[in-house]
């Protein structure tokens, strides 16, 4: 009798773990309702316990989402009034589901005074003059303009100065020279938008993002210094990652790069928040200063495709930071030597090294003697 009840505690206890899991620790541990709440092109709602998967019906279509929010931006335009409906699929011993929770949603409209230009393809750019942010920092752009698609979202005035792989010193800023945008605190992107250019969202207030699965092309700092930005989704489509377009971005501290991504440049994440990452197979060019000073980033993870790897790109993380002095290497490539060399240092790399990182790595470095 004791082991049956002992049996059952233990089983009590793993589901319980398993419903705390599924939900997070800050969620209630039982709701009953999802009570679906729509604002600013996404819905969000209630955690249900044991629920392995939610669905979203909009305008007919069904989508399905292990989270409790779903973004709106390439389902329902500016403007237009929405029933948006939310089920939970709980998988218990009767494998029962939730009833459709219904809420109704009225999208924001189109923000007043954007500027557009006609492209040589015949589709549109589009920025937001500063004098033109709404008061409620809700920026909210179109899908399209004349009847043809708005693909592009620039900054009113992108400006770089100097050399864009100059060292970054702590606590200092780029060489992008642009106007910010920190009146900006939530953005409606297009559906149809393929390039966020230089400098779009410079030091804007959003907290977080989605990019339509159209966009392919980040630009080079166009979410620097976005210090509240905690969450991105990046596009199924994206293939470049710009030079400084995400760093500062102090309060990001998770990222999924999707496989589509093959260049992520200079000083792309430096100085983030970011835990670990995990580089998509089609990078194979570690540009400088792509991790510079990520403090908190222990665990980096790229495949065998990378063949090179510049100066700087980890230095400063958790990672490098407990590295004892001496030869330091990562995965397949030696990374740097760290500290003072002693005299007469003799290097043999080991057979599974395929790249040196940075240019110089041991220039003007009188006490290596020999290397094998």
């Amino acid at each position: 009798m004791k082991h049956i009840t002992k049996f059952f505690s233990l089983l009590t206890l793993l589901l319980t773990l398993v419903c705390i899991t599924s939900c997070g620790n800050d969620s209630p541990q039982e709701n009953t309702s999802l009570d679906p709440k729509a604002d600013f092109f996404k819905v969000t709602w209630n955690c249900i316990e044991g629920a392995s998967e939610y669905i979203v019906r909009i305008n007919g279509n069904e989508y399905r989402t292990k989270d409790t929010v779903y973004p709106l931006y390439e389902h329902i335009f500016p403007g237009e009034t929405r029933m948006i409906g939310v089920k939970a699929i709980v998988d218990g011993k009767f494998s029962a589901e939730s009833k459709w929770e219904l809420v109704e949603y009225t999208a924001e409209s189109v923000t007043e005074g954007l500027v557009y230009t006609r492209l040589d393809d015949e589709t549109y750019s589009v920025y937001c003059p500063s004098n033109a942010i709404p008061e409620n920092g809700e920026l909210v752009l179109p899908d399209t303009y004349e009847g043809e698609p708005v693909t592009t979202f620039r900054s009113e005035k992108a400006c770089s100065l100097g050399n864009l792989i100059s060292p970054i010193a702590p606590n200092s800023t780029s060489n992008y020279k642009g106007p910010a945008y920190a009146g900006i605190s939530k953005v409606r992107l297009p559906a149809t938008l393929s390039k966020i250019e230089m400098g779009a969202l410079f030091q804007a207030s959003i907290s977080d993002i989605f990019l339509p699965d159209s966009v392919m092309w980040i630009g080079d700092f166009a979410f620097e210094g976005c210090k509240n930005l905690r969450e991105i989704r990046f596009s199924s489509t994206l293939e470049r990652i710009g030079n400084f377009s995400f760093s500062d971005c102090t309060a990001l501290t998770s990222i999924e790069i999707p496989d589509s991504v093959t260049t992520i440049e200079v000083g792309a994440f430096a100085r983030t928040g970011l835990t670990k990452i995990a580089l998509p197979a089609g990078v194979k060019h570690i540009a400088e200063y792509t991790f510079y000073d990520c403090a908190a980033l222990s665990v980096i993870e790229y495949s065998e495709n990378v063949t090179e790897i510049d100066a700087a790109a980890f230095h400063n993380t958790l990672w490098y930071n407990s590295q004892p002095d001496g030869f330091v290497y990562h995965k397949h490539c030696l990374y740097d030597y760290k500290g003072e060399m002693p005299a007469n240092t003799s290097l043999t790399l080991p057979a599974h090294i395929k790249c040196i990182a940075g240019t110089g790595m041991f220039k003007d470095e009188p006490n290596l003697v020999a290397v094998t």
